[in-house]
């Protein structure tokens, strides 16, 4: 068995990979624990199982010391994939070839993944290719992946990257500019606000993933209109792992009131204010960079596109359509300028020949959004005074 490292070796055991151990628990605890000592002494980080006696052995899922009295199975389970997904490979000990069903379940489940899985010896009646070269003792992998020896053909762990999807919904609430914001309701970062997202699930899109996440964490989704943003692959950006998200950027007229629900304790709308977008640590991970992004996003989409429109009504007068880019912009647009530059645009605005009824002077002549997509000539914003 290696030595753990010393304070020497500090900075070198930061930067070794994460192991997830799998295994019956139930019946081969004591060899997954040794395995799970090898790792931690060389300084892998061991993110499960916890090096913690056993209680409950006879439930379905066997449980911890450490874990909750009250914990359900499926919440049990639940916390034991996010560990095993973040981490950078999978260690399978499995004492004469034995899985178990439990086991077995995980293993597809990670397999499906495309994880890299090596294994303590040749799983027994598994209908799947086992590689050559991934059946290693708990030591000579911890040799291999340090390079210590060469015990070919074994291969390299690789770092296992998780993807999920975050969005970022931006309406306009009683002419200000809001963002749709939950408040964690596990860790990390429980607390915190945050936008809403989460993992992709086997079979989703990533499209898929951010609509999904926006109906469990929030009453929105359906026929809201999504793009994508930015790719955020930073390697430190979540404390869980190796995470990579794409945010969505969504733009709606005065959305409802939401509820959160799932793992958001709290979802609601807040209004995106200059102390929100440039101070990264008033929200969890690097969602103040995402949120400054698509902020950005979305005032050079109005320099451009007719998406001022879609913070619009259904109807609109042409100071409401102003207001829009005043309040993106964060500018004080002249009001005469602004609508002629509106209606050179051809297909920008089409009249109703409606009126919409004003407690003083005349009543404002209403518009619907046109066909067009893109403006030409761009409407290009002054120097703003909250740029980023």
């Amino acid at each position: 068995m290696m030595s753990r490292p010393t304070g020497d070796d500090r900075s070198t055991a930061k930067a070794r990979p994460s192991v997830a151990l799998i295994g019956s628990f139930r019946q081969h605890f004591a060899e997954v624990r040794r395995a799970a000592e090898v790792f931690a002494a060389a300084g892998f980080t061991v993110r499960t199982p916890p090096l913690v006696p056993l209680r409950d052995v006879d439930r379905e899922f066997v449980r911890f010391e450490t874990d909750p009295h009250l914990s359900l199975d499926h919440h049990i389970q639940d916390i034991t994939f996010d560990k095993i997904f973040s981490s950078d490979f999978v260690y399978v000990v499995n004492p004469d070839g034995y899985l178990g069903r439990t086991t077995s379940y995980e293993l597809g489940r990670i397999l499906e993944r495309g994880m890299a899985v090596y294994y303590a010896e040749p799983p027994k009646d598994l209908p799947i290719e086992i590689a050559e070269g991934t059946v290693l003792s708990a030591d000579d992998l911890v040799a291999c992946v340090l390079g210590e020896v060469l015990t070919a053909p074994a291969r390299r762990p690789r770092v296992a990257a998780l993807p999920t999807a975050d969005i970022v919904i931006l309406t306009i609430r009683d002419r200000e500019l809001h963002v749709l914001l939950i408040k964690r309701g596990k860790d990390p970062f429980r607390g915190k606000s945050a936008l809403p997202g989460g993992f992709v699930r086997p079979g989703e899109s990533l499209e898929d993933t951010a609509r999904r996440e926006l109906e469990e964490e929030t009453n929105l989704g359906g026929s809201l209109l999504m793009e994508q943003l930015h790719t955020f692959s930073e390697p430190e950006r979540d404390p869980r792992g190796r995470i990579v998200t794409t945010a969505f950027l969504a733009i709606a007229p005065d959305l409802s009131d939401v509820r959160g629900a799932s793992d958001a304790a709290r979802a609601d709308w807040v209004e995106v204010d200059e102390s929100m977008w440039r101070d990264p640590a008033r929200l969890a991970f690097d969602h103040g960079d995402i949120l400054r992004r698509a902020l950005e996003r979305a005032r050079v989409l109005l320099e451009h596109t007719t998406v001022a429109a879609d913070f619009c009504p259904r109807r609109f007068t042409i100071s409401d359509l102003r207001k829009v880019y005043e309040v993106i912009w964060g500018v004080t647009l002249n009001p005469q300028n602004f609508q002629r530059k509106v209606r050179e645009v051809k297909g920008f605005v089409i009249p109703t020949h409606e009126r919409r009824d004003g407690r003083q002077g005349r009543p404002a002549e209403l518009f619907r959004r046109g066909p067009a997509e893109h403006l030409d000539p761009p409407m290009l914003r002054p120097r703003q005074r909250n740029s980023p």
